[in-house]
């Protein structure tokens, strides 16, 4: 299988039983195709997190095919982030009513396949806490 889009010639070889080679050819050249919007992927993950501070690096959401190839020509749509998990709030009382912040910046608009976020911030300390990402394109 072979899951990264581009231009590729196979090698052929034949070994004998000691495992030597003893013939070989190349195949015609052959194009995989970037194919159909089927996951989001990180670019870029979420960097180190303090709490009222701006994520150390943004995410940058890029939509993929099955190979993981990032599809370039989508200029439409919208990628969300939220927070979906919080921490025990009795370890950590202010958790209970943290958010992910500023709220105008939670959902960006899909440019080049990518979905790059900026300013983004949790506004409480706390540990763990998890971001889900989603987009508003039907096929995914």
């Amino acid at each position: 299988m072979i899951k990264t889009a581009g231009n590729y010639t196979l090698l052929y070889t034949a070994y004998d039983t000691l495992g030597n080679p003893i013939a070989s050819t190349y195949s015609a050249s052959f194009i995989v195709y970037v194919g159909d919007p089927y996951k989001l992927n990180f670019q870029a993950e979420v960097g180190t997190v303090y709490g009222g501070l701006q994520f150390r690096s943004f995410p940058i959401v890029a939509i993929t095919d099955r190979g993981s190839n990032p599809i370039t020509s989508i200029n439409s749509g919208t990628v969300s982030a939220t927070l979906s998990t919080r921490p025990n709030s009795a370890l950590y009382p202010a958790a209970s009513k943290a958010s992910l912040r500023p709220l105008n910046s939670t959902s960006v608009k899909i440019s080049n396949g990518l979905a790059s976020f900026s300013q983004l911030y949790i506004n409480e300390s706390g540990y763990p806490y998890q971001l889900t990402f989603f987009t508003s394109l039907v096929s995914i």
